[in-house]
């Protein structure tokens, strides 16, 4: 019986040893100070059209008598740019009385590549005094535009000068619906092409009239998806294009 006992205890104190490690939200060294830190670790967001607001939010543990105000500062693990969404404010006010506060993220719908995924990293800072320091204190948030139809990759190895590399893909009315272009130093880059079915061209370019290979570097070009290859290539002169269907 003595035994079941001792068994039991130690396995309770196993417990509650694992659970302490499992969280950083209260340091018992200063029991007094609230938690102040962001609702989320990470998150993922959807931008769709109607949908293109994120509320940014912070917590506290402990209400506060009157307000306070946290700045909210953009960490350089961020890969999303700036074009592609518009903060309201970079603090967050935690209202006297209340638990919580947020600032809004406004999401650039007709910025966003669909089928691309990129990150916003936020530090939140707190004074000294006010608040414990606790990891989630540092959020990622994830978001895209989803793509609806058909999403296409294409890998492009440059040259020796990718500034003279440019492309383009045109529907079957003669439309460009996607196109990019370079600057200088760049060895490899991927792009995502969402596309109904249909009919398109792909063009590649070279204002050099020496394509991407090999004289200068052995680089070459493949737009494909999951199942197909739309067009490939390397060695060419002033352009090379290749028509494609998507069923």
């Amino acid at each position: 019986m003595k035994i079941n006992k001792l068994i039991i205890l130690t396995f309770l104190s196993l417990l509650m040893i694992s659970c302490e490690d499992e969280t950083d939200i209260y340091n018992k060294k200063d029991p007094q100070l609230s938690v102040v830190s962001f609702i989320k670790r990470i998150d993922v967001f959807s931008v769709i059209t109607g949908n293109n607001i994120y509320k940014l939010k912070v917590g506290t543990t402990k209400i506060f008598e009157t307000d306070q105000t946290f700045e909210v500062v953009l960490n350089s693990e961020t890969t999303g740019n700036v074009s592609q969404y518009s903060m309201e404010s970079t603090s967050i006010t935690i209202p006297a009385g209340k638990l919580s506060g947020f600032t809004n993220i406004d999401f650039n719908f007709d910025v966003l590549i669909p089928g691309a995924a990129e990150i916003l990293v936020f530090d939140l800072i707190v004074p000294d005094g006010i608040g414990q320091n606790v990891s989630l204190q540092k959020t990622t948030v994830k978001y895209s535009r989803p793509c609806n139809f058909n999403l296409l990759t294409l890998d492009i190895t440059f040259d020796d000068y990718s500034e003279e590399t440019s492309w383009d893909v045109k529907d079957s009315n003669d439309t460009i619906v996607y196109s990019n272009n370079y600057v200088a130093g760049i060895g490899q880059t991927s792009e995502l092409v969402c596309l109904p079915s249909g009919n398109y061209i792909f063009t590649i370019y070279d204002v050099y009239d020496d394509g991407i290979c090999c004289t200068y570097g052995d680089g070459s070009y493949t737009l494909y998806d999951n199942s197909n290859t739309y067009a490939s290539g390397d060695a060419f002169g002033q352009f090379e294009s290749t028509s494609f269907t998507i069923n």
